[in-house]
């Protein structure tokens, strides 16, 4: 969209960094299609996934201590007509083996220092 063009929303036109579809939504997916409207003529598209399981073996424990703590927020996109960032939410919660992921990197935050240590470590 005109004037969205650097948008983390599906008004942009930049690559989306990761996120977990409608995170500061109460009610959000279990899954997600993705279907491409545009042609890839130069076939550099890509969707890159990431695996929580993967990823949590690789985490210090105080980390995933931390992101299992209800103090983040999460901000709408743009095309939710903004409004507040909702109710505090951890950004691990469920099995301690397979946890389900809340977070949308560019929306994100936490005032907590230790939260914002913890999405620091995840992120990278």
């Amino acid at each position: 969209m005109p004037g969205r063009e650097e948008s983390q929303s599906n008004a942009g036109s930049t690559p989306l960094e990761l996120h977990v579809e409608n995170a500061f939504h109460p009610h959000r997916p279990d899954y997600v299609g993705l279907f491409c409207l545009r042609s890839d003529h130069l076939s550099t598209s890509g969707t890159l996934l990431s695996s929580i399981r993967r990823t949590l073996p690789l985490l210090p424990e105080d980390t995933v201590r931390v992101l299992r703590g209800e103090r983040f927020t999460t901000s709408p996109p743009p095309s939710f007509r903004g409004g507040d960032a909702g109710v505090r939410h951890a950004v691990l919660s469920g099995d301690p083996d397979d946890p389900a992921g809340r977070t949308v990197h560019s929306s994100t935050s936490t005032t907590a220092v230790r939260g914002a240590t913890g999405l620091e470590t995840a992120a990278y």
